[in-house]
């Protein structure tokens, strides 16, 4: 009874986690002030540590070994990083390393455990889905009506809400990580469509084809090459893979007509998806000039105002721009990003075997080695490896990767031994939790952060290893 009991608050909690997050990750707010917010997840974690000593005491007097070595090692070398370079900030880091343990040891094992519960994962997936939703919606009419507005919290931070600089930063925080979830949102989308598709009623298939519909325009305007690139990624394979069954199961069985067949399908659907951005992106420029209002924001009433267009101000309005300056005026390609990884391996090399510590990159760096790149702009190391390769040294980079590595090829493999039994739920999950890794490269994802991102990888990334455990049994 009292496991019955443990098992719905966690679900509860997890509920609860997710939708904070989620609040979070809007922008506005950000206009909050901070306490709010410092309350909400100050009780989340002393909740979530609760949780976490409840489920260490029942483990111990069952004698059970519930936690993956690899994240008790990965913890112990924070730990100990943390510790080294308590001179530049400790506080911080310890929260931190009490929200690593919430993901490696309740979200992860409880995705792990109940694998079987379709009926939570719906809950969380559509929470997502549904408040991304009206995150998007917003967002588009923001874009629809020009609406943009900033506010500097420092001389180097601000909050950017609306369109601004020829991308759409909506509602998100960082439009970087609103683009990645809005990918996650369209998987989830597409696999409930296709299960909801022969089951009466029509408002969830409406609701979840407009979601479709809103999320792909907002990924596109909000400027993110690397979520373009990834979506194309994650559409490739999924293609190829699925190509190449079908082809397997109505055509032929020979292994190189189904590779040759496979590729050409997949090159044309990738085609086809280019030149759909390309058509949707000429007419999302257009559509501004067809509304009749702008949206401001009035600083001195402080007041959201929307106006009719006036005649002498319509042109400017209908010349909207999505190229980017900062990226087609910079001859960087990576819009920064070579000489900030550039600068966190020369900081890397001055502390290999224990690191910054996570939140102590950019004193450390500033006090080290004041004349780098990272020290100069107060940059963070936007790549999820290099942040961990700099952070914990390189201890904790090898056992976060190793650990990776082995869930990630486990997880592949067994997909592809088992294709034609598993569910298309598991490819959901799968595809859901490489698009976030793949995200890793471009930004700080999965680990030593509390983001959406780092939450669904974790619950998703232990469901995957849960069913793999309960199928081999």
């Amino acid at each position: 009874m009292f496991s019955i009991k443990l098992y719905k608050i966690k679900q509860i909690y997890l509920l609860v986690l997710l939708i904070g997050l989620i609040l979070r990750s809007i922008n506005v707010y950000s206009l909050l002030p901070s306490k709010y917010d410092s309350l909400l997840f100050a009780f989340l974690a002393a909740f979530g540590g609760l949780l976490l000593m409840i489920d260490f005491l029942i483990n111990i007097k069952s004698k059970k070994r519930a936690y993956d070595i690899l994240l008790i090692i990965f913890l112990v070398v924070l730990l100990i990083s943390t510790i080294v370079n308590r001179q530049f900030g400790m506080v911080s880091n310890l929260k931190l390393m009490v929200w690593s343990c919430i993901y490696f040891f309740l979200v992860y094992e409880f995705g792990e455990i109940s694998f079987q519960d379709n009926h939570f994962f719906k809950k969380i997936n559509y929470s997502l889905v549904i408040s991304w939703f009206f995150v998007s919606l917003i967002s588009l009419g923001m874009f629809l009506l020009q609406f943009g507005y900033e506010k500097y919290t420092s001389p180097r931070d601000r909050i950017r809400i609306g369109f601004l600089e020829s991308r759409l930063f909506g509602l998100f925080g960082d439009p970087n990580y609103g683009a990645i979830v809005c990918i996650i949102v369209i998987i989830l989308s597409v696999f409930y469509l296709i299960n909801e598709w022969r089951k009466k009623g029509m408002i969830k298939k409406v609701f979840l084809i407009s979601n479709i519909l809103i999320q792909f325009p907002v990924l596109l305007l909000s400027g993110s090459r690397s979520a373009l690139l990834i979506s194309f990624a994650i559409l490739g394979v999924t293609t190829f893979i699925y190509g190449n069954l079908f082809i397997g199961q109505h055509f032929s069985k020979k292994f190189i007509v189904k590779i040759i067949c496979s590729s050409f399908f997949t090159a044309a659907v990738l085609g086809a998806y280019f030149v759909l951005q390309t058509e949707t992106k000429g007419i999302l420029q257009k559509a501004p000039e067809h509304v009749k209002y702008v949206m401001r924001f009035e600083n001195k009433k402080k007041e959201l105002q929307i106006e009719t267009k006036r005649t002498k101000e319509k042109k400017a309005k209908e010349e909207v721009s999505l190229v980017r300056k900062d990226v087609a005026q910079n001859t960087d390609i990576s819009n920064m990003r070579f000489s900030i990884w550039k600068s966190a391996i020369e900081v890397f090399k001055t502390t290999p075997f224990v690191g910054t510590s996570p939140r102590n990159l950019i004193p450390y760096a500033k006090e080290k080695l004041p004349n780098t790149f990272i020290a100069e702009q107060s940059f963070v190391a936007h790549n999820t490896f290099i942040n961990v390769l700099v952070s914990t040294g390189i201890f904790g980079f090898l056992v976060f990767v190793i650990f990776l590595v082995l869930k990630g090829i486990s997880a592949i493999v067994f997909y592809l031994k088992n294709i034609k039994t598993l569910p298309y739920s598991y490819y959901v999950y799968l595809s859901s939790t490489v698009t976030l890794v793949l995200s890793g490269l471009f930004v700080n994802e999965l680990v030593l952060v509390n983001t959406i991102g780092a939450f669904i990888f974790w619950l998703y990334l232990g469901k995957i290893n849960g069913y793999m455990k309960g199928k081999s049994k």
